[in-house]
């Protein structure tokens, strides 16, 4: 389960395992010279990757207007969309496989038909949709150990070069849900210690845990 700070649950597509942790992520606008601030605590990195993102989209912005994102990236697609309108209620779902992003898109008629041996690009394109927004971008994930008082953590950073835009997120794993406050504080700690901006506005609730 993944319990970000408004609530919201994500949900993956094609995976049935129990999971035994509770992840818990925040997302923050990062300052540039965020990689030199993590130096000092020990910040090992996992990740360092650009790529190209193209998202697809009608001419009338069909899936923009019903919260709906579907980006591709290095072959692969990713569907987003938000289920409720209340924030502590809404739910993110995300799609990755082409068979299930069709019949996504066939349940809420914005594409009719299925693949029938067709590529996803190939069966949108027929159907008018084209990539509406590029971008590219840089990412880097880093792996902080734990500390005194503080849990193991991980922190991304992206870069949208066309926008200069640096966005990023701190993960802290808790083993139950007495842990969750430590992970919690755990991911305060850096954010106010890196000097990063919280996107967000609320925490998460008992309640919704």
């Amino acid at each position: 389960m993944a319990v970000h700070e408004n609530g919201d649950t994500h949900v993956r597509d094609g995976s049935d395992e129990e999971e035994d942790s509770i992840e818990i992520q925040r997302s923050f606008l990062i300052p540039a010279d965020c990689d030199v601030r993590l130096k000092p605590y020990g910040a090992r990195i996992l990740v360092d990757e650009q790529y190209v993102d193209g998202y697809y989209d009608r001419q009338d912005y069909i899936l923009s207007l019903n919260g709906v994102s579907l980006r591709f990236r290095s072959g692969e697609w990713e569907l987003k969309h938000v289920e409720g309108k209340e924030a502590k209620a809404s739910t993110s779902s995300v799609l990755t496989h082409p068979e299930h992003i069709v019949e996504f898109l066939n349940s809420r008629s914005y594409l009719h038909g299925h693949l029938n041996g067709a590529g996803l690009k190939e069966a949108l394109e027929n159907e008018g949709f084209q990539v509406f927004v590029r971008s590219t971008c840089s990412r880097k994930v880093y792996g902080l150990p734990e500390n005194e008082g503080s849990l193991p953590a991980k922190i991304t950073l992206e870069h949208v070069a066309e926008l200069d835009l640096h966005t990023g997120e701190i993960e802290v794993s808790a083993d139950s849900k007495a842990q969750i406050p430590l992970a919690l504080s755990t991911i305060d700690k850096l954010a106010k210690n890196l000097g990063l901006k919280s996107m967000t506005s609320s925490a998460p609730q008992e309640s919704d845990l």
